[in-house]
């Protein structure tokens, strides 16, 4: 790519001064359009375009856990092992609050995690939310010793 930018350079300057304007932007289009088109190419072989997903018309739910870890856990070590549940339904996890004092086992901290679910089928039940809840908060019990608070 480095070659390219470097010869479209070069070649802007050889014709430069013996061209009219309107020839000259022209050109410097030519040659930005082939830089974008490389630069997208390479993002789409790294598949770093965004796909499309389906918009869902169902309301979406949210919980909130309060977890009470080891202070060496990180809390996105929390969200990672979330994620890698793949829950059908989980669209998001979100931190909103670190605590560490009163209260609190020393050498501890208590992490606040927000999770919202929403289906493209139906809107989830109680059940079905309480249901993959309990799924996280055991898998982070049993993962990183974690308890509920």
């Amino acid at each position: 790519m480095n070659l390219i930018v470097v010869a479209g350079n070069d070649l802007y300057l050889r014709v430069s001064h013996r061209l009219p304007i309107p020839i000259l932007n022209i050109l410097l289009e030519f040659l930005l359009c082939v830089l974008v088109g490389l630069l997208l190419r390479s993002d789409i072989e790294r598949r770093k375009i965004s796909s499309y997903q389906t918009f869902s018309s169902f309301q979406a739910s949210k919980r909130d856990i309060a977890l009470v870890i080891s202070k060496v856990v990180n809390a996105d070590q929390l969200v990672s092992a979330i994620q890698l549940l793949n829950q059908k339904h989980l669209i998001e996890v979100n931190l909103f609050d670190v605590y560490e004092g009163e209260h609190i086992e020393k050498g501890k901290k208590s992490v606040a995690l927000n999770l919202t679910y929403q289906s493209i089928e139906a809107t989830l039940t109680d059940d079905q939310l309480t249901q993959q809840v309990e799924d996280i908060i055991t898998h982070l019990e049993s993962k990183f010793s974690a308890k509920l608070r």
